[in-house]
């Protein structure tokens, strides 16, 4: 094994660390230090990856024997090979999931007491659930992928197991997860009996291409769908209602959600110029019916959690839309099809890190009130101010206000592969409903009630320090969208063989760049603020008229979506059509009870129905 393979195995090393530490000791040593000690491992970890960025891409490390399927002859049929595959797509995922669980690790741990202890299994579980989603995203075999993918959920049940409560909507959720790599795994191991299809006999990712059967791609599509919510299984990302928004949006930014779109991108991205068109017309519809009911159901979340599930759910319709804008009969390397996966990524990369900024604000505010309930979150002392201005930027980075990040990624779509078609229509309709759902969220940071004094709050100056370098990212990449472009171009080279130079993406006027510059200092001053005592406005002696009631969307927004809602988690419908028959059986109970100890009386009318059948023939 030479240095190149050790370096490249260091991340995983440095993760198992976390675990084993954390759980052999968490029992002992205080749960807030385990925390920032995984954090900077992590953040270790990250800058291996980066390191490894900089070499020559692609390459392969490993590529060990693994398992060989014989099939029902005594030859075998396939073999896996333990490799891991780096190139621009994977390291850039690696690279993502590894800052974003180090900021959850030291957002998570200054949460905690400083003096609690016995929550190490915390920390074993969501470093076991990032071992397992950078594994599935550095896998160069296809089984290694499917392990992976357990691993991740595995680890993602244990973390929710130590914060969750024992309600069963909890546990109904991760059942639906692990459909998702069941279903995986039998498109994997589907090839294993068609030895015919494969292109070299081996389980490597290249090998599923357009031309393999729906026995393949079908199971590959669903368990894809069902890991990012899509309707029907939305419930997989909203149904934590006892875990607190931080660790959720950890979850999905860091688990099996981030595995499954780099997934999705990586096996559908690698036959993008052989699909047909209408494959991408559907991947259009599916998108498009994601992102509204992912929306619309955001409008119904009564808790952070579900809230901020459902809105990740919208977003990964925005990115199946985009992605469904691709023109197969036009030049594989041409401005359209470039300009649609620029998107698509730039989109993807925003949801990750929107999803996650947003949950660590709600974290925030959760632990100021000391509740998740939306229409029951108490007036502050004082504002929380940097967490409101950082909510308030992941409500523009989802929503795709300018001059965000997923803001460049519309205006691409509608400069190179035109503002028509009905697409485009539903990214707007659903970007609107997206933002009706963060309203309503985003006034709880402001709402300040001056009889009420100031707890302070062991996590709050802490998590701000987090939250500012969270949000600095997006800030950097509206400034300067052509590092955007020059951030994912080596993703974009391994999705298109012949990406076109597109110079003219990034551009923006000097006098523009200038105007945000100046809009983000002047938020950013407003971080200052955000400990200070609200000052009551002078009235003249008479009492305001104010309503010191929760700050949250009317009622009627989400009911009138509610049909729509319906198609992502069909639950309370089931619910009602099961209460229905309940009535309908007992009152059937009812009038059979006429018969009951009186058999002749039902042999008399079986008789009377037989002849009165037979009178009709």
């Amino acid at each position: 094994m030479n240095g190149q393979t050790l370096l490249t195995l260091a991340p995983f090393g440095l993760l198992m660390i976390i675990a084993l530490v954390s759980w052999l000791t968490g029992q002992r040593l205080r749960t807030r230090l385990l925390g920032l000690i995984a954090s900077g491992l992590a953040l270790g970890a990250l800058a291996i990856i980066w390191w490894l960025a900089q070499g020559d891409l692609p390459r392969d490390v490993g590529q060990r024997a693994w398992l060989t399927s014989y099939g029902v002859g005594p030859n075998p049929l396939m073999r896996s090979l333990l490799t891991l595959h780096l190139d621009g797509l994977s390291l850039l995922f690696a690279g993502i999931t590894l800052l974003l669980t180090s900021i959850g690790f030291a957002h998570l741990a200054l949460a905690l007491g400083r003096g609690l202890v016995g929550y190490g299994r915390l920390w074993a579980g969501i470093a076991i659930m990032v071992f397992g989603s950078l594994l599935g995203i550095l896998a160069g075999d296809l089984l290694l992928l499917a392990f992976g993918w357990g691993l991740a959920l595995l680890g993602s049940t244990l973390a929710r197991q130590v914060v969750g409560s024992n309600d069963q909507r909890t546990p109904s959720a991760l059942g639906m997860s692990g459909m998702s790599g069941f279903a995986i795994l039998v498109a994997i191991l589907s090839q294993s009996v068609r030895p015919e299809d494969v292109l070299d006999g081996s389980f490597v990712m290249a090998d599923i291409g357009v031309g393999q059967y729906l026995r393949t791609w079908l199971p590959l599509a669903v368990g894809v769908g069902i890991a990012l919510g899509f309707p029907p299984f939305g419930r997989v990302l909203s149904d934590d209602e006892d875990t607190t928004p931080a660790l959720h949006g950890l979850i999905i930014s860091a688990g099996v959600p981030i595995l499954a779109v780099y997934t999705f991108l990586r096996f559908f991205g690698l036959n993008l110029g052989t699909w047909p068109e209408t494959w991408f017309m559907g991947l259009s519809y599916v998108g498009a019916l994601a992102s509204i009911v992912g929306a619309a159901y955001a409008l119904r979340a009564t808790r952070f959690g579900p809230l901020v599930g459902w809105q990740a759910v919208a977003q990964w319709g925005n990115v199946a839309m985009a992605l469904g804008r691709y023109k197969p009969n036009l030049p594989l390397g041409g401005e359209h099809n470039t300009a649609v996966v620029m998107a698509t990524l730039t989109i993807t990369v925003t949801t990750l890190v929107a999803t996650m900024l947003g949950a660590m604000a709600l974290g925030t505010l959760e632990r100021r009130s000391g509740s998740d309930l939306i229409a029951k979150q108490p007036a502050l002392g004082a504002p929380l101010r940097a967490a409101g201005l950082a909510y308030a930027l992941a409500t523009a980075a989802a929503v795709g206000l300018p001059a965000l990040p997923s803001f460049w990624a519309r205006r691409w779509l509608m400069d190179y592969t035109g503002a028509g078609g009905w697409s485009m229509g539903v990214f707007f309709v659903s970007s609107g409903l997206l933002l009706l759902s963060f309203i309503g969220s985003n006034a709880l940071f402001w709402r300040v009630d001056p009889q009420r004094p100031v707890t302070p709050v062991d996590a709050g100056r802490a998590n701000d320090g987090l939250l500012l370098g969270l949000s600095l990212p997006l800030i950097g990449l509206s400034l300067a969208p052509e590092i955007l472009v020059w951030v994912l171009q080596p993703a974009l080279r391994t999705l298109q063989a012949v990406p076109s130079p597109m110079d003219d993406l990034g551009s923006m006027s000097v006098g523009l760049r200038v105007s945000l510059a100046l809009g983000f200092i002047i938020l950013l001053f407003g971080c200052f603020r955000s400990h200070r005592q609200a000052i009551m406005p002078w009235t003249g002696g008479e009492q305001p008229d104010r309503d010191d009631g929760t700050a949250h969307l009317p009622a009627a927004s989400s009911r009138m979506l509610s049909g729509l809602a319906l198609l992502g988690n069909p639950r309370p419908a089931l619910r009602q059509s099961h209460g229905i028959l309940q009535g309908l059986s007992s009152r059937v109970a009812w009038v059979l009870q006429l018969f009951s100890g009186r058999y002749y009386l039902t042999g008399i009318l079986i008789a009377a129905i037989t002849i009165v059948l037979l009178l009709i023939q």
